[in-house]
């Protein structure tokens, strides 16, 4: 993802960066769960505290759990309700005071 891609994916967590409300509500999702943002190819994996992470690819998932049988479709308004956290990514982006 070079260029305009990673661009793109920045945006994307950007975008639904924002405060956790479906968690204080007493919903997680189990640990490896992948969720998967409707009608698009991005997907984020629970880890084992319920934290949502983005994955940047396959290769950022290298020794990391993930259940691929327990796999769950939303739409970005419900990806929002849940705490996410860093991205899981298999290259390091540049990181200038908040912006990436």
């Amino acid at each position: 993802m070079r260029g305009l891609g990673a661009l793109v994916m920045v945006a994307l967590f950007a975008l639904l960066a924002s405060p956790a409300h479906a968690q204080e509500r007493g919903f997680k999702y189990g640990a490896g769960a992948v969720i998967e943002l409707i009608n698009t190819p991005h997907i984020w994996v629970s880890d084992d505290a319920g934290v949502l992470h983005w994955a940047g690819d396959t290769r950022a998932l290298a020794g990391r759990s993930v259940n691929w049988q327990d796999r769950h479709t939303v739409t970005a308004d419900y990806l929002r309700e849940f705490r996410r956290g860093d991205p899981w990514l298999s290259f390091a982006l540049v990181k200038i005071g908040d912006a990436i």
